[in-house]
């Protein structure tokens, strides 16, 4: 396989990749080879693969540790052309599993039921692995609750008892893992002065009713410094800051700009802003009504 590097001339950073196979060609997870009687497919894994996966020791039930073997078994299974590529596989993926913790006789009794449930579709017909017809089961209730280790156990099945017995229903517990995403925050916070693609509010200093609504694409701290300069325009905004006394006394910053809500990108910050002020009526506005409305409408076509 050669692989061709393709240079665009619409950024020195940005290049593409052409991979021309000769005999043997990858393919999304399947490595193909083209033989004299046809093609041997096997699972294909990118060289920058790090075999990390779940581990064994990672506090979630063991239905997922299960199901993840089943998985991969599944995709080797259906992948691989040959019995050899699926042992092959096989092999690879008791190290992977071993590497994260997973016991030996974990995942050779996985196999070993995958390998028998296998056989025993093919030889009676059916193309499916899983139990079942896969109609929904309308005979037990779904409780949902996070999975603490054995404390989550122990309570489930005291729930299932207790709700079976007194209340005749079946009870089918549903665990949900915990993200650490749910104690701490992931990444750091954008300070205020560096918000960008905001629809921003501001307040007189003595009239609250009277207020602007705005939206910027680059840093509120720019668009505030454009505000506050004064550059003789005939905005609503330019206006009340000439003619107000205490807006002209005050020593106006960024806590006088209040960000309505944090967009995407440019054009939706114009349509949340066309809605605010419709919603809200700012008494600087009035003059940027009509295009903020041609805004809204933008997304009902």
């Amino acid at each position: 396989m050669k692989t061709t590097y393709l240079v665009t001339s619409l950024h020195s950073n940005l290049h593409f990749t052409v991979d021309v196979g000769t005999n043997q060609l990858p393919f999304l997870d399947v490595h193909v080879e083209l033989t004299e009687k046809g093609f041997n497919s096997w699972v294909y894994r990118k060289p920058t693969h790090t075999n990390v996966m779940l581990n064994f020791a990672s506090t979630v039930p063991l239905p997922w540790k299960c199901g993840l073997i089943v998985c991969l078994l599944k995709r080797a299974y259906s992948i691989c052309s040959s019995p050899y590529y699926f042992d092959k596989e096989v092999e690879l993926l008791r190290k992977m599993f071993h590497m994260n913790g997973y016991p030996a006789a974990f995942f050779d009794g996985i196999l070993q039921r995958f390998v028998t449930r296998t056989e025993n579709n093919n030889s009676s017909g059916l193309l499916s692995f899983s139990e079942g017809d896969g109609e929904l089961d309308t005979r037990y209730v779904v409780f949902r609750m996070p999975y603490l280790g054995r404390p989550s156990r122990i309570f489930a099945k005291k729930l299932a008892t207790l709700v079976g017995d007194g209340l005749g229903v079946r009870v089918r517990v549903v665990y949900t893992s915990l993200k650490v995403q749910s104690f701490f925050r992931l990444k750091s916070v954008t300070p205020h002065r560096l918000l960008s693609c905001v629809v921003y509010k501001f307040d007189c200093v003595s009239n609250p009713n009277v207020s602007y609504v705005g939206q910027t694409y680059r840093h509120i701290e720019d668009m505030m410094g454009e505000h506050l300069k004064d550059k003789g325009d005939t905005s609503g905004m330019a206006l009340h800051l000439r003619s107000c006394p205490d807006c002209s006394a005050a020593s106006l910053g960024l806590d006088n700009f209040q960000v309505i809500r944090k967009c995407r990108s440019s054009f939706d910050t114009k349509i949340v802003e066309a809605f605010c002020i419709q919603k809200l009526q700012p008494r600087l506005n009035k003059q940027l009504y009509r295009m903020g409305a041609c805004y809204r409408l933008k997304v009902f076509k």
